[in-house]
């Protein structure tokens, strides 16, 4: 029987019987047509009809043995072709199965290794009934839990039918066949790149920082470079987009649930292919708070992003195509890799993918008890200094540094600075030792969202050549916290600050200089929640000085927007700043930053040119920075020059895309071994 498959399948796809130790084969698009056997000069092909017009390639990776892979496919006819077909009705052979056992507990995969004979004379098909076929899942019971089996190529031609019959269902035609697809192989279907992203927040859905811009914004921008792709997240509390797309259990270390997959579609209307799958579960994510309360990490947060990371891999197994990367993001994701280098490293369709780790913010490493690792089903060998072990208790963090092909963080200053004792927090002599495979990307804002010329939370819009519009933002920020919004007072420099109020964000610094910042020929305006002790600061000085100084403590995207553009100076004083978006949102805004000269601060604003920085972490060192600012505010020419160059600069996604899609294929063309592309400077 295998000889006989193997016989129409050389048949078929052309020289496919021939010994190919290590080598690809893939089919190459050429006119409406594929065109079959290796490439390369020379070489034999033959041209066989291109029935669906969306695939782009498919490889038939090295052979490792005889099975065959097999794929059921069903489709749903209409009424208009059932009178012409038989009135039969079908008759089913019995299926030989065979099972490539679970890898390291992943996914089993299903082989079916006797054709299937479904229905009776295949001449007796209608010709309306055209054959590009979606491909029916079958259940594969493996130790008593239920696994998707078999997926295949998703299209196919008429000589690949065995048999079909009709089967009546309320006006409706079922179609049965089989479709054989090739050999096991690493590889099967790619429409296009396409991309996995893993995270744990992201804008529309849910956010506490920039990492939710992050990933809201990146899928869609790599998906007007032509990838396809897939954002995993969580599906919090509250959050009601997307549409069910799948449900199935997902395990890790012993804890089961039954998973929903909600799909909903990332970005606008011509961003291409760039769609969220979010993740409910209910025990995990239906909670008050996305990540603990009270400042403490929800106690089972490890199995949590564990889950997280699992149902995003079961998911692309399920889909039956790898995605050509991985991409996971921050220690939420951090066993992404893990797992794909010890639970997937033999699995017919993820052994090979590989995996790049972004680095958000160094200072958090997700540390848990040792204990958890036979809960993420994971062995007591990880517990070493070369691996997850961190200080006696495992890092998520650093599983994603040690098992991802490349490192990537939020700018090229932070990669450099997390490499030293300074700014390593622990990590620096990790990240040393990967140093060849370290790459700084400067994050990029959604400059759709953020455009002064359409932005609907402004009362009038502006650019670079006209900027009479900002005047209008900022007597509509001064109304809203209710400060004075006369001529002096207009006409007076606004500083504005949104951030998180924590130590990282330079609030230790500001509350060193409180009681200077009254005597400052100025106005200031405060968004942000954070340590109760810099909350009331800024409460205390916003009721001593109701004419120069407001506050509102917490969130308001439209407030956000308003103080970006009414405001005159941006501060941003930070410890260490590992991108930073809100430095960029100002300086599209014709707001002048305020920075200290660190991380994507360092590279983003530059001193004199298009904002004011300082290199010395100290408070007097943000005094003398921000009065030069004040300062040079009176000379209007001058300030014009800073507003304007700061307007020109292209911090758009689609640079910072770009870059990710250079990485992205020198993983892909390198395979998982690690590579040297140095850390650029």
């Amino acid at each position: 029987m295998r000889s006989r498959q193997r016989r129409a399948l050389t048949q078929h796809f052309g020289a496919l019987g021939e010994k190919r130790t290590q080598r690809e084969h893939e089919y190459m698009i050429e006119a409406g047509r594929h065109v079959l056997g290796p490439g390369g000069a020379g070489s034999r092909r033959r041209a066989v009809p291109l029935l669906d017009d969306g695939l782009e390639r498919v490889a038939f990776a090295r052979e490792r043995d005889d099975r065959l892979v097999v794929g059921d496919f069903e489709r749903v006819e209409t009424q208009q072709h059932i009178g012409v077909l038989p009135e039969r009705e079908p008759e089913v052979a019995p299926l030989e199965r065979d099972v490539a056992e679970p890898h390291e507990r992943a996914s089993g995969f299903l082989l079916i290794l006797q054709p299937a004979v479904l229905g009776r004379d295949p001449r007796e098909r209608h010709a309306g009934l055209q054959p590009a076929l979606d491909i029916e899942e079958r259940d594969l019971q493996i130790d008593g839990r239920r696994e998707i089996g078999l997926r295949g190529l998703e299209f196919s031609q008429r000589d690949d039918f065995t048999r079909f019959g009709p089967g009546r269902t309320d006006g409706t035609l079922r179609l049965i066949g089989r479709l054989l697809v090739g050999h096991l192989c690493d590889s099967i279907v790619s429409r296009m790149p396409s991309v996995l992203l893993i995270g744990s927040e992201a804008v529309p859905f849910a956010k506490t920082g920039g990492l939710a811009d992050v990933l809201g914004a990146l899928p869609p921008a790599l998906a007007r470079l032509g990838w396809d792709a897939t954002l995993v997240v969580p599906r919090y509390r509250g959050v009601t987009a997307g549409t069910l797309a799948g449900r199935f259990p997902v395990s890790v270390g012993g804890y089961t649930r039954d998973i929903g997959f909600y799909e909903a579609p990332l970005g606008v209307r011509g961003d291409g292919a760039a769609r969220a799958i979010l993740i409910d579960c209910p025990d995990l994510y239906d909670r008050d708070s996305l990540y603990g309360e009270a400042g403490v990490d929800y106690p089972d947060s490890p199995r949590r992003f564990a889950v997280l990371a699992r149902a995003a891999l079961e998911w692309s197994v399920r889909l039956g195509t790898p995605p050509s990367i991985v991409h996971a993001h921050d220690w939420q994701a951090g066993l992404a890799p893990v797992y794909l280098r010890r639970l997937y490293a033999s699995h017919p369709l993820l052994r090979d993918v590989p995996a790049i780790f972004t680095i958000h913010n160094l200072a958090y490493q997700g540390l848990f008890a040792s204990d958890w690792l036979p809960r993420l089903d994971l062995g007591w060998a990880e517990l070493a200094m070369d691996r997850l072990e961190f200080w006696g208790r495992i890092s998520l963090l650093k599983g994603g540094i040690v098992d991802a092909d490349v490192i990537t963080t939020v700018s090229r200053t932070y990669a450099k600075e997390i490499q030293t004792p300074e700014l390593g927090f622990g990590f620096d002599g990790i990240l040393r030792a990967r140093s060849a495979d370290l790459v700084g990307i400067l994050n990029g804002i959604d400059t759709r969202a953020w455009d002064p010329m359409v932005d609907s939370f402004l009362p009038t819009p502006y650019d670079a050549d006209h900027l009479e519009g900002k005047a209008a933002a900022k007597r509509s920020v001064l109304a809203r916290y209710e400060l004075p919004t006369d001529a002096a007072t207009v006409a007076r420099p606004l500083v504005g600050m949104i951030s998180r109020m924590v130590d990282q964000k330079g609030l230790d610094l500001i509350q060193a200089i409180s009681t200077r910042l009254p005597s400052l020929d100025a106005s200031f305006v405060i968004l942000g929640t954070g340590d109760p002790r810099y909350q009331d600061m800024w409460r205390t000085l916003a009721a001593a000085h109701p004419d120069r100084i407001g506050v509102h403590v917490g969130f308001d995207e439209s407030l956000a927007h308003i103080i970006e553009a009414g405001a005159d100076i941006f501060m941003m004083p930070s410890k260490f700043e590992p991108c930073g978006l809100n430095q960029m949102y100002s300086l599209r805004y014709g707001t002048v930053p305020v920075v200290r000269a660190v991380g994507g601060l360092a590279d983003t604003v530059k001193d004199g040119v298009t904002g004011f920085a300082f290199a010395d972490y100290s408070p007097e060192a943000l005094l003398v920075t921000l009065q030069r600012a004040l300062v040079t505010f009176r000379a209007q020419d001058r300030w014009r020059a800073l507003q304007v160059e700061g307007m020109r600069q292209d911090n758009s996604w689609d640079h910072s895309a770009q870059e990710y899609v250079t990485i992205y294929r020198r993983a892909i063309e390198q395979g998982t071994k690690r590579l040297g592309l140095g850390t650029r400077g």
